[in-house]
């Protein structure tokens, strides 16, 4: 699943988000799993903590975004393929 993820990012204008936070992985995790249902994508969850959503739709992402963003967590609205390397930098770590 990853892999198709990453395919699209590469290819396929779309969008994603990265929380980072620690403590939040459950909610968050759960927010991102409900915006990828809406909108397509896939939840990836790093060994590092994060919790990221790859190649879904920027409305579901947006929304998903807003939501975090409306409990105080930070997290970043990505837009692919321009923000790959925010994508191949985490995959390397």
């Amino acid at each position: 699943m990853l892999g198709e993820a990453w395919r699209r990012c590469e290819s396929t204008p779309c969008a994603g988000l990265r929380v980072e936070r620690p403590g939040v992985r459950a909610i968050a995790g759960a927010w991102l799993d409900e915006a990828a249902n809406v909108g397509g994508g896939h939840v990836w969850r790093s060994a590092q903590g994060g919790v990221w959503l790859l190649g879904g739709t920027l409305t579901s992402c947006r929304r998903a975004w807003e939501l975090l963003l409306g409990m105080g967590w930070a997290a970043e609205l990505l837009e692919f393929p321009r923000d790959l390397p925010v994508l191949e930098a985490a995959l390397a770590a």
